[in-house]
């Protein structure tokens, strides 16, 4: 697992080169150590958060959202210079997305898949997803896929389809995270076969990475945190 979060690392440290993008990643197998441990120092988890935390009753569930609690942690203590990671909390909006609580201008962005938990944060609208490269029923293409993007899939060999199809379903993820729409755009009326993709007004960029079974898609809106030096 070191393995693959050093590899993980290295896919994020590209996609988030030349830009003011910070991430940090976590082991989700690892993620319950701190929890488990029952050293008060060690607590990742301001009150109200371990209170969250605690309504989840899968032992899976928890260890994916406190994984990705931790490195939203990571990342925003890196950002605002914090040291202690209780001394930030990450709440939840009714649509979903995390919210840094008492520092609304920076945005953090959350996902998780397999072993894998990203976050990533900046002082614009960022979002960040991944998911596990693999085969998926061709029911899915057709429920989120516009038809240039199932043309564009349909040009691809058989072999590299499930991969490009993940590569779109990523970023639509990721873009809909930069837009906080969540759940409620349709996936259909957002066109990742362009780049940047224009959404209600909105010009975003999306970068996609292959690593290790896994494929991860950071968006962000376009020329906004760019280094151009």
């Amino acid at each position: 697992m070191d393995t693959l979060l050093c590899d993980v690392d290295n896919a994020m440290a590209a996609l988030c080169r030349g830009t003011t993008i910070r991430f940090a990643t976590e082991d989700v197998g690892k993620a319950m150590d701190t929890i488990l441990c029952g050293q008060a120092d060690k607590e990742p988890l301001t009150v109200r958060e371990r209170a969250i935390f605690e309504r989840w009753r899968a032992p899976k569930r928890q260890s994916e959202w406190l994984a990705g609690r931790r490195a939203a942690k990571r990342v925003l203590c890196a950002i605002l210079a914090l040291d202690d990671p209780r001394s930030v909390e990450v709440g939840r909006l009714d649509t979903g997305a995390p919210v840094v609580h008492g520092h609304g201008n920076v945005v953090v962005s959350i996902s998780h898949a397999g072993d894998v938990a990203i976050a990533v944060a900046a002082q614009f609208s960022v979002g960040v997803d991944v998911e596990l490269d693999e085969s998926r029923p061709k029911c899915l293409w057709n429920a989120v896929l516009c038809r240039a993007e199932q043309e564009k899939l349909a040009h691809v060999q058989e072999h590299d389809r499930d991969h490009e199809g993940n590569r779109l379903w990523t970023s639509k993820e990721a873009i809909s995270k930069v837009g906080g729409w969540g759940a409620t755009k349709n996936f259909k009326t957002i066109d990742c076969s362009v780049n940047p993709v224009w959404v209600e007004g909105r010009a975003i960029h999306h970068r996609c990475a292959a690593v290790d079974g896994y494929v991860i898609t950071l968006a962000q809106e376009a020329t906004m945190g760019t280094d151009h030096g």
